[in-house]
């Protein structure tokens, strides 16, 4: 099955509230997708917004690194780490990032 699809499923659940199904259907979309940042990204909401913010984190920057080119990747690995006290790291990520409208 394509991992366009899991994302699709994802996406239903996550706007029925089954944030639990949704994130199974993510992490398939991973699984054959590991470069999946649309997948990634949404874990890391998932278990942000489950409390889980050192597994968000991880999913977090997973995504920022499949798509290094996104400033909205960088932005929510910075913001997590910033919820978890690490300000001088998610400073020093946003300088990474390259756009000056980050710092």
């Amino acid at each position: 099955m394509d991992s366009a699809i899991h994302d699709t499923l994802g996406n239903a659940y996550a706007q029925l509230g089954d944030t639990e199904a949704a994130a199974a259907q993510y992490e398939l979309s991973a699984t054959l997708d590991p470069q999946g940042a649309l997948a990634l990204g949404n874990l890391a909401a998932i278990h942000y917004g489950a409390g889980r913010i050192e597994l968000a984190l991880k999913y977090a920057r997973l995504a920022r690194l499949a798509e290094p080119s996104s400033m909205e990747r960088y932005r929510a690995e910075a913001d997590i780490l910033r919820e978890l006290g690490r300000n001088d790291e998610a400073s020093a990520l946003l300088a990474q990032s390259g756009s000056p409208s980050l710092r």
